[in-house]
């Protein structure tokens, strides 16, 4: 394998490494999502629930508000409301 490929892979380790449920709805307007990132820990994981759950609320013009959220190993659970 060349260099130029090998550098490619390892870049994106991080991306594939990294698995949400996506946005899930709870109930009453409350939503849920968890991730789980294997290789690069619980801050990676940390990352993508805000982001998606960020992103969905943006999408109907409203911000995130968190109810809860828990860290596990290698995992981020996150309840959250669009307000």
């Amino acid at each position: 394998m060349n260099k130029k490929k090998f550098i490619y892979l390892i870049a994106l380790l991080p991306i594939v490494g990294c698995s949400s449920t996506g946005v899930l709805p709870k109930g009453d307007g409350i939503y849920t999502i968890t991730a789980s990132n294997s290789l690069s820990g619980s801050a990676a994981a940390k990352k993508t629930v805000f982001e998606e759950a960020d992103s969905f609320c943006k999408k109907s013009g409203k911000n995130i508000k968190v109810l809860n959220s828990q860290q596990g190993f290698e995992q981020w659970n996150l309840d959250f409301i669009c307000k």
